[in-house]
């Protein structure tokens, strides 16, 4: 708890949380949103870590094809009145 304070404070966030990996950053990550009006638009490509995340939380998503932006842009069109959260993995 006092490292997570010093770096939220560190990094003038509001909170900060540290887990134990990636993985387990993803599932939490997206539990977060659980029961709002959410849609998640995510890369055909992501790691696992963001697809099982994606699916644990239940809440809407929908996949874009690999780095295609085109087609992200059309989708994210469709939901004009929506919350948005575009993940993608940083490896690519």
């Amino acid at each position: 708890t006092e490292i997570e304070q010093l770096l939220s404070q560190h990094f003038n966030f509001e909170e900060a949380v540290i887990t134990n990996s990636g993985y387990d950053a993803n599932l939490a990550l997206f539990n977060t949103f659980k029961g709002e009006e959410v849609v998640v638009f995510s890369d055909s490509e992501n790691h696992a870590s963001i697809i099982d995340g994606l699916k644990l939380s239940r809440i809407s998503k929908e996949l874009y094809h690999h780095l295609d932006y085109q087609d992200l842009a059309r989708r994210l069109s469709a939901y004009p009145d929506t919350t948005k959260l575009i993940v993608t993995d940083s490896v690519f």
